[in-house]
């Protein structure tokens, strides 16, 4: 029995448990499907000769295709080649004349299309199938075809992809370019106006029939059919066969607008079939920038704008992704067109989250959610790629506003764009979706919530082919598990999606990934190791700008220096690190994060006896809380603002103002918040 497609890749995962990244088992999966049909007997075959011929080895602990899938497709293992060739070697010469020119028209032909190849009589050809068929060994019945023109015939697939291949070999190769030629003109008529409904097929009959231009058109319409279809490994796959063919067609007049067309869609898809940090995302975007610039196209040029902002910010580059933001926004503010002015919101808005700008981020993506019509979703999909603008924007929202202090309404956006996700049933925006819905629970401290939507988005993510988002869906459900209670299964997944992330230059949240790692150290009782890993996130914040992460590593410094066998310098240090933890929250107009530096800070200050100054820190800010009142975060502040209350009534023993010291910082009572005010930028 044939496995499906799930089986297959189960196989892969067990035969290569250690060291087989998801895109090497998408892509080993694929090439077994596509090889085998599933035969168990024929796949263990192409795995073992795959790996006897060095095509499939290991470097360092890390499995790898020596060759791309495409490239190995005409690979053979011996042994399963002379069984088939027997098998063939068995039938009448004319019926394997038949099955040869069959194995040209595909893995699925149309007996009508074999008969015009052969110019012979297509009843004979008709009946030489079923017969065929009827032995159950080489080809079985696909049911019928009508064609457009009026053709009635039978549909037939071979039983093994392996059958169609050694039976393709066998011809020569002048005789293929011919019976692919004759093929490929036969079907264009055949289906007449719905000839670009298969273009695939077209496009590999031209290519191999060496009729270039032909061969371009209809890989150019098969890859906008794939991105329609959210096919996004096959879209990239007849996007990139597209120019290849361009570069084998130097004299084309429109050459370069022709390539724009291509490359422009092909870095978006990238985006998601390798990751954002990719070098072939900013090898496609820069090429299409400088076609741009030579064609002067301004429709384009937005996109790469877009796209390259992108790229610079998953790289943690965030100077060069926020000047193309800036440069895109300028470039939209006289258009009227309402999709490119919310691609320039959301793409900007989120480098400002990013950069701590977080009153200008509200200020950009609660724009592009006002402005964003669902009725041009298809739009943002097939021009910009990535994640859909609506989920995006609600998501981040989400998380901006639960760090300015307004966490119900955060939850209300991450919940909205979730279900947006959900009903427009693209998988890059729904495994997104669940990754970063995640994030939101996270931050609220609701664990079991976001470990749910983090397993929820690895399976979407290991589905679909999406190692970006398999990495942080990995990090992060290892980081619930951690703060559940499993340190040592949660430690080893946070470390292996931060490492998968690191290594494809996928540098934003670096910070944060690394205070993870250095909370499992610390867990474990490593506090070296931990304070090093906090160092390094803090370096790493200076060195890129990603200062949303800055006062949250301050905290963590403080935490552990303030921990248990502190020393009275590390008192005065971890007092250092929360006074400025507290100061670039306030700069940033981060309540939450405030309010988290401030309750650390009391922590300090009431055993080091200065129970007055932490109260007076801390009671104007849990006055002020709006939301949220029985989230963690809130709860601890306003418990410990009761302890400290029931310390002054003792006598004032421990208060500051008996022992005479001064607080470096001087709270302020903060002003009123508005929950629904909407905050303008600054």
């Amino acid at each position: 029995e044939l496995l499906r497609e799930d089986e297959i890749r189960a196989y892969v995962a067990a035969r290569f448990p250690a060291g087989a990244s998801s895109a090497l088992q998408h892509d080993l999966t694929a090439l077994l499907r596509g090889r085998t049909e599933g035969n168990p007997l024929f796949m263990v075959n192409v795995v073992d000769h795959l790996l006897a011929a060095g095509l499939l080895t290991v470097d360092e602990g890390t499995w790898q295709l020596a060759q791309s899938v495409e490239d190995l497709t005409d690979d053979m293992p011996e042994g399963v080649q002379q069984l088939i060739e027997r098998h063939i070697a068995a039938l009448p010469s004319d019926r394997q004349h038949l099955l040869e020119v069959a194995s040209v028209a595909g893995a699925e032909f149309v007996a009508a299309s074999v008969a015009s190849a052969v110019d012979g009589d297509p009843e004979e050809v008709e009946d030489a199938f079923e017969a065929l068929a009827a032995q159950g060994q080489f080809i079985v019945e696909a049911g019928l075809v009508d064609w457009p023109d009026g053709t009635l015939s039978g549909r037939y697939r071979f039983h093994h992809a392996l059958y169609q291949h050694v039976l393709y070999r066998r011809i020569a190769a002048a005789r293929r370019v011919r019976l692919h030629r004759a093929i490929g003109a036969r079907e264009i008529v055949a289906w007449g106006a719905r000839a670009n409904e298969h273009a695939a097929e077209l496009a590999m009959h031209f290519e191999r029939g060496r009729e270039l231009e032909r061969a371009l058109e209809y890989h150019e319409i098969a890859g906008q059919n794939a991105r329609r279809q959210h096919a996004t490994h096959e879209a990239v796959a007849h996007l990139r066969r597209a120019i290849a063919l361009l570069d084998e067609l130097p004299m084309l007049d429109d050459r370069p607008a022709r390539e724009l067309a291509l490359q422009t869609p092909l870095a978006a898809l990238l985006m998601a079939a390798e990751t954002y940090a990719s070098p072939n995302v900013r090898d496609a975007y820069e090429r299409a920038r400088t076609l741009c610039l030579e064609t002067s196209a301004t429709a384009e040029f937005s996109q790469v704008l877009r796209g390259l902002s992108s790229h610079h910010q998953v790289r943690a580059e965030l100077a060069l992704a926020c000047e193309r933001g800036e440069e895109m926004l300028r470039l939209v503010e006289t258009s009227n067109d309402v999709v490119t002015q919310v691609q320039a919101d959301y793409g900007h808005g989120t480098n400002l989250f990013h950069v701590g700008d977080l009153v200008g981020a509200r200020h950009l993506l609660e724009r592009a959610l006002t402005h964003y019509d669902p009725r041009q979703h298809r739009d943002h999909i097939l021009i910009y790629g990535g994640y859909d603008p609506y989920v995006g924007s609600a998501l981040w929202l989400g998380w901006t506003l639960g760090i300015l202090g307004f966490p119900d309404q955060g939850m209300d956006w991450s919940q909205k764009g979730i279900a947006m996700a959900e009903k427009l049933g693209e998988p890059f925006s729904w495994a997104f979706a669940n990754y970063a819905g995640a994030i939101t629970y996270q931050v609220r401290g609701e664990w079991a919530e976001a470990r749910a939507l983090a397993n929820r988005a690895l399976e979407l993510a290991q589905r679909d082919g999406f190692p970006q988002i398999e990495a942080n869906a990995t990090m992060h459900g290892g980081w619930c598990r951690v703060m559940q209670g499993d340190v040592e299964e949660g430690s080893r997944l946070v470390h292996e999606g931060a490492a998968a992330l690191a290594a494809a230059g996928a540098l934003l949240v670096r910070p944060s990934h690394l205070m993870m790692m250095a909370v499992c150290n610390a867990i474990g009782g490593e506090r070296d190791a931990a304070m090093a890993l906090i160092d390094e996130g803090i370096a790493e914040v200076d060195r890129t700008g990603e200062r949303v992460h800055a006062a949250t590593l301050r905290m963590m410094k403080g935490r552990l220096l303030s921990g248990r066998g502190a020393r009275k310098a590390d008192h005065a240090q971890a007092t250092t690190c929360l006074e400025d933890a507290l100061a670039i929250a306030r700069s940033q107009h981060a309540a939450a994060f405030e309010l988290r530096a401030a309750t650390n800070l009391a922590q300090v200050w009431r055993a080091t006896e200065r129970v007055d100054e932490a109260k007076a820190l801390l009671g104007p800010l849990v006055a002020a809380i709006a939301e949220g009142h029985d989230l963690p975060d809130n709860r601890a502040a306003r418990e410990l603002l009761d302890a400290l209350g029931t310390d002054g009534a003792k006598g004032g023993a421990k208060s500051g103002a008996k022992t005479g010291a001064k607080s470096k910082t001087k709270p302020k009572k903060p002003a009123p918040r508005k929950p629904e005010a909407r905050t303008s930028r600054k």
